[in-house]
């Protein structure tokens, strides 16, 4: 195995319920070099109390309340290694996601700036631990285009990261919000290459509390995310790829607001994609289904129709 250092960044605001798990599955991991950091966010529950209990086997840092965005760019700056690898304090890892990481780069040979984990979800309630085998270093080497993250929130940050690049980049955006994450794949992916390692090495947990339910806020934020991406990097992909970045992010927020039951800005959002991108090539069905958003609109129109009769 390669003796390569790694930094663990837990970043963490008023998640002292959660920390203690993502804090142990940090520590349990079976790569021989691991720091974990926490970089506390000016949280005002227990958060300093539960890292206080790990003493140090961790580095906590506190600072005034800034932000996500600034939150990474802290654990960026305090970790010393090359390699990091980012985590929320309500997620878990498998144990062998920073071995697998680095024995995936010695075996395909790349030069990259990321390696992003695979994902499984889950509840509050519902949590077994995943163990990931070396079959997963079998798999096919697959690569993250420019295109690939402009067109669909599907990779996460958390992955085995170059701290340098991360850093020649410009660090996480703190106009992008919640949607730092994104910005930086999308400036990764232009810097250089960037790959997946498709296995569940990240176990996300969905709560009532993610930031992923807060569906006006993040949407403010991705739209301002490829906004800018297009300013920086519009010549890089065709007038056909921005449009169907729009339309496929005015479709998901259609969708989000449909699971908020806000159903009549779900059928805006969804008419304002129709009209950005009308006509979905068959190559570009895994980024949006086919007739997704037809099947959507009926169905809104459905549940309008229902609301109005009664």
């Amino acid at each position: 195995m390669i003796q390569m250092d790694i930094t663990i960044i837990i970043t963490a605001y008023n998640y002292g319920h959660f920390l203690k798990g993502a804090i142990n599955a940090a520590l349990a991991q079976d790569h021989p070099n691991v720091r974990v950091i926490v970089i506390d966010d000016g949280s005002t529950d227990n958060t300093p109390e539960i890292a206080a209990e790990f003493g140090d086997s961790i580095t906590y840092v506190r600072q005034q309340n800034s932000g996500l965005p600034k939150t990474r760019n802290a654990g960026l700056r305090e970790a010393r290694t090359e390699w990091v690898i980012f985590m929320d304090a309500d997620d878990r890892l498998s144990p062998e996601a920073a071995s697998l990481a680095v024995k995936f780069l010695q075996k395909s040979g790349v030069a990259t700036n990321l390696v992003v984990f695979g994902e499984q979800i889950f509840s509050d309630d519902l949590y077994e631990p995943v163990h990931v085998d070396e079959g997963v270093l079998q798999l096919p080497l697959q690569a993250i285009s420019l295109r690939d993250v402009v067109l669909r929130n599907r990779f996460g940050i958390c992955g085995l990261a170059r701290r340098s690049a991360m850093l020649e980049v410009g660090g996480f955006n703190p106009l992008a919000g919640g949607s730092d994450d994104r910005d930086m794949l999308i400036k990764l992916a232009h810097s250089g290459p960037i790959y997946f390692l498709d296995s569940p090495l990240r176990h996300y947990r969905v709560h009532s509390a993610s930031m992923c339910h807060n569906t006006v806020k993040q949407s403010a934020d991705t739209e301002w995310v490829l906004k800018h991406a297009r300013e920086k990097f519009g010549s890089f992909l065709p007038p056909s790829d921005w449009a169907m970045a729009r339309a496929i992010f005015l479709y998901q927020v259609a969708y989000s607001f449909f699971l908020a039951r806000s159903l009549k800005n779900a059928a805006g959002a969804c008419l304002r994609s129709i009209a950005t991108k009308p006509l979905i090539s068959s190559s570009d069905f895994s980024a949006m289904p086919f007739l997704a958003r037809t099947r959507l609109l009926l169905r809104l129109a459905f549940e309008l129709t229902c609301l109005r009769k009664h």
